[in-house]
């Protein structure tokens, strides 16, 4: 004899919080403004920042555990890491920005401060924020911008035939009246695809999508896991019964 499985919202520690946090993210994300990272401003986390990331191998967009990247071994080169990744993420940004030269007594009038500069002031005002708090808040900053990334389903396996960019790129370009040739330099920046903040991508992917295939769409929710690890909890519970 099958027995049915009684649940509530209860049976599902941190459902209700889950969904919480997913609407807030959406919805700040609709303000267009920057974000905040233990007191530094960033940029909402975009494409074009993940391709620069990617670059200087920043270990922030693989999701390593805070207590390796915050260990001794490790310490030094996550603190050069930290100042990489949010120099690239920083309102200040400017590439190939540098530091000004250190003041000369000879000088009548110091140059006008560098974008780097400006980033440097700030960076140093971090000084008093504790590394594992730092790394925390770096790691929870960029997996909040894929709180709406779909994720590939259990024994799929998707090829891939062009760059995540490249994919952007011409969606926001068929759909959302941004330019295609974000690799010229004379596109402007407020219609480079590569420029709109992720969370903003994979919400109007999300909406174009179930407009287009309505109940097929087979949308999801980060905060599903918590149902699923719940009903397979409960399941579990039923059997031994």
């Amino acid at each position: 004899m099958i027995r049915a499985i009684e649940f509530s919202i209860a049976d599902f520690p941190g459902y209700a919080e889950a969904i919480e946090k997913e609407q807030a993210i959406r919805s700040a994300a609709c303000l267009g403004i920057n974000e905040i990272i233990c007191g530094f401003e960033a940029k909402p986390l975009t494409a074009a920042h993940v391709l620069l990331l990617n670059l200087v191998r920043s270990p922030f967009l693989r999701a390593l555990p805070v207590e390796l990247l915050c260990s001794e071994v490790n310490r030094r080169q996550t603190l050069t890491d930290i100042m990489r990744f949010l120099w690239i993420v920083s309102p200040d940004y400017e590439q190939g920005s540098k530091a000004s030269a250190p003041r000369r007594w000879w000088r009548f009038v110091d140059p006008p401060p560098t974008a780097r500069d400006r980033f440097n002031s700030k960076f140093a005002l971090l000084a008093k924020v504790k590394l594992d708090a730092l790394v925390s808040a770096i790691l929870e900053y960029v997996e909040d911008a894929f709180i709406d990334a779909e994720k590939p389903k259990a024994g799929e396996n998707r090829v891939s035939y062009y760059a995540q960019e490249v994919s952007i790129a011409y969606e926001f370009s068929k759909f959302h009246g941004y330019r295609l040739d974000f690799w010229n330099f004379g596109c402007p920046a407020d219609k480079n695809p590569l420029h709109v903040p992720l969370k903003i991508v994979f919400q109007l992917r999300k909406v174009r999508r179930e407009a287009e295939l309505g109940k097929d769409a087979g949308l999801s929710n980060r905060s599903d896991e918590r149902v699923e690890s719940g009903l397979a909890a409960l399941a579990e519970k039923n059997r031994r019964n």
